[in-house]
C-alpha cells in the first residue's frame, strides 16, 4: 500500500509539474555568495542560496525551487491558489512532501501562511504578512506551533519597490538584527539585479537576480 500511494503520490506531482510549466510564463532566479573579507579587499565567495520562481499570466507564483550549496536542486514548492486547502505543497528530490501550507489572499496579496508538517500533519508554525499602499511586504510575524508570537521582521524599500533592508525582533520585541541592502546594479524598469548586504556596516553577502 505505501508503495502505491508513492507511485499515486509521484504521479500527482508530474502532472501538477506539467500543468504548472504550461501556467509559467516568467520566473524569477536569485543567488546569494558569501563574502571573503580580506584585509584590503572585499571578494565574493560561494553560493549560499539559490531559488528560481515561476510565475503565470497574472504574475502569481506558481512553483519555486529551491538549491543547495552546490547549485543542486534540494525541493521544490508547488502553489494552486484554486484548491480549497493546501494551496501549497513542498517535496524534496525523491517526491516526498516534507511539508503544506494553507494560504490566505486579500485584494491578491498574501496575509497569512499555515505550514503542517508533510507527513504528520502536525502545525509547524503561522506566518502574518501586513504591506504599504504599493503592496511592499513591510512586516512579517511568525507565530509559532504554540501559538505564541516567536519573530517579527520589518522591510524597506526605496521609490521603485526595491527591499533596501530588514530589522528582525525577537518574542519580546527586541531588536536582534539589522542588514541593508547595496543596490549595484538594476535593469530597464528599476529592478534590482545586482546588490550587497550589510550587517553592522560590513559586507554580509553579494546577490544577483534574473528575471525574464
Amino acid at each position: 500500500m505505501r508503495i502505491l500511494a508513492s507511485i499515486a503520490a509521484l504521479l500527482g506531482i508530474i502532472y501538477f509539474n506539467a500543468c504548472t510549466s504550461d501556467k509559467a510564463i516568467s520566473k524569477e532566479q536569485l543567488e546569494i555568495y558569501s563574502i571573503v573579507l580580506n584585509k584590503d579587499s572585499v571578494a565574493v565567495g560561494n553560493l549560499t542560496y539559490k531559488d528560481i520562481k515561476y510565475f503565470d499570466e497574472d504574475n502569481h507564483l506558481v512553483k519555486q525551487e529551491f538549491f543547495d550549496k552546490k547549485n543542486k536542486l534540494k525541493g521544490t514548492e508547488y502553489i494552486d491558489r484554486s484548491k480549497t486547502e493546501r494551496h501549497s505543497e513542498y517535496y524534496d528530490v525523491d517526491s516526498n512532501l516534507l511539508s503544506y501550507y494553507n494560504l490566505v489572499y486579500k485584494s491578491d496579496t498574501l496575509r497569512l501562511k499555515t505550514a503542517y508538517d508533510g507527513q504528520s500533519n502536525q502545525l509547524l508554525r503561522t506566518e502574518l504578512y501586513l504591506y504599504d499602499e504599493n503592496g511592499n511586504r513591510t512586516e512579517k510575524q511568525i507565530v509559532d506551533e504554540n501559538n505564541k508570537l516567536d519573530r517579527v521582521y520589518k522591510f524597506t524599500y526605496d521609490e521603485f519597490g526595491n527591499e533596501t533592508g530588514f530589522s528582525g525582533f525577537d518574542e519580546e520585541g527586541q531588536l536582534f538584527l539589522i542588514e541593508t541592502y547595496k543596490i549595484t546594479k538594476q535593469d530597464d524598469q528599476n529592478r534590482w539585479t545586482e546588490r550587497w548586504s550589510y550587517r553592522e556596516k560590513v559586507p554580509f553577502t553579494f546577490a544577483t537576480r534574473k528575471l525574464n
